[in-house]
């Protein structure tokens, strides 16, 4: 049983409501709910006739005292329910997978985001402890020699994270992909408590027990009949109390929350400790890599003054023509540092033929300057 609180002039209009059903119970009990339950709590009548009298009850679960038996009432139209206490259909898929107990919650980042962010030079940097910081500064400056280590400038950001992309692919999908988990995380953490405060902790407050489809709402008799009877609900069905009575608990502020799930942030509570570990050990092994006498022909700084001549000239998925040949059309698609090779996607705008092709230095400056010496159905 749960303590309402009432002021005085509420408890004498209460007292009146409960002496105008005490005269009118016997009269009009077979078509009015309200009144059928205080009789069913005085024992006047039995379980058969409030199934009869209201076929939205779905259960009753008798009690002793019997102002303290279970109704359970059917809420029937899920999405006209949950319209009229305030939430839509994506509101409570979202609630359903954030507060699940299987699976990981609801993912809000996703690999193509958080690899595009990263390029651009963001993501990680203000969730690196001193140490790590510390270590990504000499790795910058190994990389980009010949500048000042800089990693509050966007721009030397960006290029450092394509730099470190395209040479060490598998330490960072790795740490990026912790990074996504430990933002999922937090994310979840935030969304549960901020819905658990404002839906489920009020149904808790009223008594509500709320079935995990929503088709289904279980409360004491004496509860629904007291917040009926304050609501003035006097001609209303079982199904009509008590989804008034929840509309009315969770007020109009309730829901929004699968439209704006992009405010779950909360920095304290990303496992930044966690996080820095997968960090440490993976800039543990870019620097080995680094250090390590390579039997390839090619070595890390080949590969970086050779992507840097390249990009100098000409912007990343960027399209352009060949100096000797307008009809002839190319875009740098990326670099493989294994290979030390450029990829380009290359389009004859005559033919309408596309293809994508790897070439060394020496051959794209080659078909830069005489593309007519490369036929583009041989390219492979």
């Amino acid at each position: 049983m749960r303590v309402i609180k009432l002021t005085e002039s509420d408890l004498i209009r209460l007292v009146k409501k409960v002496i105008l059903t005490e005269q009118t119970d016997e009269v009009e009990n077979d078509s009015n709910t309200l009144l059928a339950l205080r009789n069913f709590s005085k024992g006047k009548i039995t379980t058969n006739d409030l199934y009869g009298m209201d076929n939205t009850i779905e259960d009753i679960r008798v009690r002793n005292p019997l102002g303290q038996s279970l109704i359970t009432i059917k809420l029937g139209e899920k999405e006209k329910f949950l319209e009229e206490i305030g939430l839509s259909t994506d509101d409570a898929w979202f609630r359903d997978v954030v507060m699940s107990s299987y699976g990981n919650g609801y993912e809000f980042t996703d690999s193509y985001t958080i690899h595009e962010d990263f390029n651009e030079g963001y993501v990680f940097e203000y969730d690196l402890n001193e140490e790590n910081t510390q270590t990504l500064k000499g790795i910058a400056g190994r990389l980009i020699s010949n500048e000042e280590v800089n990693l509050d400038d966007d721009e030397y950001r960006k290029k450092l994270h394509g730099l470190m992309s395209d040479i060490f692919p598998r330490e960072i999908d790795y740490i990026l992909s912790d990074y996504s988990i430990e933002k999922d995380n937090e994310m979840n953490q935030v969304a549960k408590e901020s819905i658990k405060s404002e839906f489920d902790d009020k149904l808790d407050e009223m008594g509500v027990d709320l079935s995990y489809d929503m088709d289904e709402a279980t409360i004491t008799l004496a509860d629904l009949f007291s917040e009926s009877l304050q609501l003035n609900l006097f001609n209303s069905s079982a199904q009509e109390m008590v989804t008034k009575i929840i509309s009315n608990k969770l007020g109009s502020n309730v829901g929004g929350w699968y439209e704006n799930n992009y405010e779950y942030r909360d920095d304290s509570k990303f496992d930044k400790e966690s996080f820095n570990r997968t960090v440490e050990n993976q800039f543990e092994k870019i620097i080995e890599k680094m250090d390590e006498d390579s039997d390839s022909e090619y070595t890390i700084k080949d590969y970086i003054e050779f992507r840097a001549r390249v990009l100098n000239k000409f912007k990343m998925k960027t399209w352009y023509e060949t100096p000797k040949d307008k009809d002839i059309i190319f875009a740098v698609q990326d670099f493989d540092p294994t290979k030390m090779t450029v990829q380009l996607r290359v389009k004859d705008r005559e033919t309408q033929s596309l293809k994508d092709i790897a070439m060394d230095e020496e051959n794209f400056t080659q078909f830069l300057h005489q593309p007519s010496l490369f036929k583009l159905d041989d390219m492979y």
